[in-house]
């Protein structure tokens, strides 16, 4: 009896969470056994490029405080070619930051004067997490596989014992019900600051998400930086960030990476001298 009650219990407080976070639109994220792939869907359409939005919204200032509700996210070559067919879900974000070199590099003959800024140790993260420190702001950390999610948060809390963070949860989800559970608890939280590294276009789904169902703190997707916490703090050497060689330090530690500069980048150099000639 009294495990029928909490399995019904668990079903009402599933249905609950659900009906209150925005439904997954067809082409979004599929769910297989815990890896979560997915396509950009977004049930709003832009008429700006991502060129145009990175004019209109691109920032590459080291943040000095908190606003409520405001999202920021990264836009790299890989994020401005999954986004380009639709751009919409950028054009929701308060601010977008150039990541990577050749998009600053890019970028500056389109006009888009921004220096390079990642989340991660040789960029705002470090600024992001003092600035929650001194303010006393309570941190939420989202995404990346169970194990890595736990010890990027031993590795913030090394780096910024002051700072509190007030929950964590991994960014792999086997169903949509679970999905909703995990960013209605998180909304329910309201901590002042979420940082969300599911890879593109999931974070930004979900800081998206968590905003439309209730949610007033402050985001910043974050990428592959909870993965790079887990061994070290600091994950880049120092020559590789003195010489602006980040992106060859990765091609040669990271599989993935190096994949992307054969496939996704020609498409990114190709997608982004189309939008220049059309005007932006």
């Amino acid at each position: 009896m009294q495990a029928d009650q909490e399995g019904s219990s668990r079903e009402a407080k599933l249905a609950h969470a659900a009906r209150r976070l925005p439904a997954v639109t067809p082409g979004g994220e599929r769910f297989y056994n815990g890896d979560m792939r997915s396509t950009v869907a977004d049930t709003s359409h832009s008429t700006e490029t991502v060129l145009q939005l990175l004019r209109r919204l691109g920032v590459d200032h080291v943040p000095s405080r908190f606003v409520r509700g405001e999202l920021f996210t990264f836009v790299n070559p890989h994020a401005y070619t999954l986004y380009h067919a639709d751009p919409a879900p950028l054009s929701r974000f308060s601010g977008l930051y150039v990541d990577g070199v050749l998009l600053q590099v890019a970028g500056r003959a389109a006009g888009v004067r921004l220096r390079r800024q990642s989340f991660d140790m040789t960029g705002v993260a470090p600024a992001v997490f003092r600035l929650a420190a001194e303010l006393g702001k309570r941190l939420f950390v989202l995404g990346s596989t169970p194990e890595a999610n736990a010890a990027a948060v031993e590795r913030i809390h090394e780096g910024w014992p002051d700072l509190k963070v007030c929950g964590a949860r991994h960014g792999y989800f086997d169903t949509t019900a679970e999905r909703a559970e995990a960013l209605a608890a998180v909304r329910d939280l309201q901590p002042d600051l979420v940082i969300a590294g599911m890879g593109v276009p999931l974070q930004e789904r979900a800081l998206l998400d968590l905003r439309d169902a209730g949610w007033e703190g402050t985001g910043y997707t974050c990428g592959g930086f909870l993965h790079q916490l887990v061994d070290r703090l600091h994950y880049y050497p120092s020559w590789a960030d003195r010489f602006e060689l980040r992106w060859a330090y990765r091609a040669c530690t990271d599989a993935n990476v190096r994949r992307k500069l054969r496939t996704t980048y020609p498409r990114f150099l190709a997608r982004f001298v189309t939008d220049l000639r059309a005007g932006g």
